[in-house]
């Protein structure tokens, strides 16, 4: 299936799909896509957000120490092309499937040491806090 095919932009079954498709290892993909579009298994697959996910290594950029302050991780997801808001992919309810302004994302995750994907240009750009660490994703076609 095609992300094309999977909805509008903007909707959480294309967002997600183009997540899945850029970003999850290729045997993983299936089992993404079902855990994802299933609301009783959703929260399966959102607890791993908390550790890590089955990425592509040749996606991830790991942000650095220095790098880590809300200003430079916006200025580095602007660099590459993303816009003033994001779709969030999260564990906490109130924020999952939405679309919400990028910069006070990524405020709330860094204050709140909270987890989430935050999905700026689908499948091509994306900024993931897990528990212990923070990344871009970056498609590599």
């Amino acid at each position: 299936m095609t992300t094309e095919s999977c909805g509008q932009p903007g909707t959480p079954a294309y967002e997600e799909k183009a997540f899945v498709n850029a970003f999850i290892a290729r045997d993983k993909r299936d089992r993404y896509t079902q855990l994802l579009s299933n609301p009783k298994r959703r929260k399966d697959i959102l607890r791993c957000l908390y550790h890590t996910l089955d990425l592509l290594p040749e996606s991830i950029t790991t942000i650095s120490k220095s790098d880590k302050s809300v200003e430079t991780i916006v200025r580095l997801l602007k660099d590459k092309g993303a816009k003033n808001e994001c779709y969030v992919i999260s564990p906490n309810g109130e924020l999952d499937q939405r679309i919400l302004p990028l910069r006070e994302m990524l405020v709330k995750l860094i204050r709140d040491d909270d987890v989430a994907i935050l999905l700026c240009i689908p499948g091509h750009l994306a900024f993931y806090k897990a528990e212990l660490w923070e990344c871009l994703l970056e498609s590599v076609k």
